[in-house]
């Protein structure tokens, strides 16, 4: 997705108005969707989620609810990819290929870290 915006702004001694346009352009990327999986980089992921924890942890979260959060990304992700590669919806399959197999391992390591939202 490409998005661009730009700022209008009148003459201040007239209205001063300012007015922001966002153009928004989605182009397709892969013709398979289990490109995106096998390509997934799992070190940034895990990293941003990790940081996400720890801000709604700060924010005056529980705890219980910043893991919760981390094990239903991983939920969510193996949901994902079970639907756009046709697998049984009724249960989870770990990828084969790629670097999404090891989520739950990073999600799990980072649960049982001291310094993590533990």
């Amino acid at each position: 997705m490409i998005s661009t915006i730009s700022l209008h702004s009148t003459t201040p001694f007239i209205s001063g108005d300012r007015r922001i346009r966002v153009h928004t352009l989605c182009l397709p990327i892969v013709t398979d969707f289990s490109q995106v999986f096998n390509h997934l980089d799992i070190k940034a992921t895990v990293s941003l989620l990790g940081k996400m924890a720890v801000e709604r942890a700060m924010n005056g979260a529980e705890l219980n609810d910043c893991r919760e959060a981390l094990i239903n990304a991983v939920v969510d992700a193996f949901r994902s990819y079970n639907k756009s590669v046709g697998e049984r919806p009724q249960c989870l399959l770990a990828p084969i290929h790629g670097q999404l197999k090891f989520f739950p391992l990073y999600v799990l390591g980072m649960l049982k870290n001291v310094s993590g939202p533990a």
